[in-house]
């Protein structure tokens, strides 16, 4: 990580893709999991930015439309000097981080797997609905079994 992360925008033509627009924004590293989805006629991005920020973006333009803190904000109380480091070696919150998202067919409710935790956030009303814990009680985080590493790796889709 050695800057923010950014998405593009391309159009497919006859003559191949075209570069129309791209997003990019200090506040978020290591943009994962993108889903495309649509609210109210409206078209939108939904992605997670390393560790744990949630992002919603307007493909129209590419604009921020707004982001939301999952759980503790890490990256604002750090030096930018330091920020690349904290994120690739010394992150004590990699058991907060969510890796895997999908988003309803309605747009409303975007559903968030991550190492620990899963999440239920409300698009509408810009707030996390509820939460729950994906590992057994007994599971620690440095002891994950495979089974456990597939279950939190792995990447949702087609939610109804």
């Amino acid at each position: 990580f050695f800057g923010p992360a950014a998405i593009d925008k391309f159009e497919i033509t006859d003559e191949g893709l075209v570069h129309k627009m791209f997003f990019s924004d200090p506040r978020g590293y290591r943009f994962t999991s993108h889903r495309v989805f649509n609210f109210e006629g409206q078209e939108y991005i939904c992605t997670i930015g390393k560790p744990n920020r949630l992002f919603f973006l307007r493909t129209s333009d590419m604009s921020l439309e707004f982001y939301h803190d999952i759980g503790e904000n890490y990256l604002d109380n750090i030096e930018e000097e330091k920020i690349a480091d904290f994120l690739n070696y010394h992150n004590p919150g990699r058991v907060a981080e969510h890796i895997a998202l999908e988003v309803s067919d309605d747009g409303r409710y975007i559903f968030m797997v991550g190492q620990k935790t899963g999440l239920i956030y409300n698009f509408e009303k810009r707030k996390m609905e509820t939460s729950f814990n994906t590992l057994k009680p007994d599971t620690l985080y440095d002891n994950i079994n495979l089974a456990d590493f597939r279950t939190h790796t792995t990447h949702c889709q087609y939610l109804n």
